[in-house]
């Protein structure tokens, strides 16, 4: 590779790039978060280089999401996941459902996120029926227990993500 003016451009504002990622000597605004993925898109005329930094990102503790996200206590998801009318609502999309989903049934939610209401009472008829939502993180499990409850369901819980639906072991 020749070492040109926009080649040499590109690689120092890579490498400054990552020094504000790693050791935060400047603004992280180039730093784009995507659930537990950190890249950094450089600017034109280097937009072909994209760096995934994802080692460096570490996801937010149970704690801190169930302070952020409204999530419920998991003794209180443990003992809703054993009664009759419990019903379980992921509000993850199609391709991550594809990738890993629960080994029980469960309603898809992501309609809900979308707006789309229509058939909400024929799919989810009871409205004091014990729901457990849980996405990725517990971000969208938020707005689709919100959304629920602005309904008229009573009993939503928010479980957060998919990995913090452990209790079901």
């Amino acid at each position: 590779m020749n070492l040109t003016r926009t080649n040499l451009a590109c690689l120092i504002l890579g490498v400054t790039t990552l020094a504000s990622t790693v050791m935060g000597f400047l603004p992280t605004s180039s730093v784009h978060y995507k659930y537990a993925t950190t890249t950094t898109r450089i600017q034109e005329p280097c937009s072909q280089f994209h760096r995934d930094f994802s080692i460096f990102y570490q996801a937010p503790s149970y704690a801190d999401r169930e302070v952020s996200f409204g999530m419920a206590d998991k003794e209180v998801l443990a003992k809703t996941a054993k009664l009759w009318d419990a019903i379980f609502v992921d509000a993850r999309g199609l391709e991550e459902i594809a990738k890993d989903s629960l080994d029980r049934p469960f309603v898809h939610g992501h309609f809900i996120l979308q707006g789309e209401l229509n058939h909400l009472h024929q799919i989810l008829p009871s409205r004091s029926a014990h729901i457990i939502v849980f996405s990725k993180m517990g971000g969208r499990a938020a707005k689709v227990k919100a959304t629920l409850e602005k309904e008229g369901y009573k009993n939503v819980l928010n479980a957060g993500g998919l990995k913090d639906v452990d209790f079901l072991e």
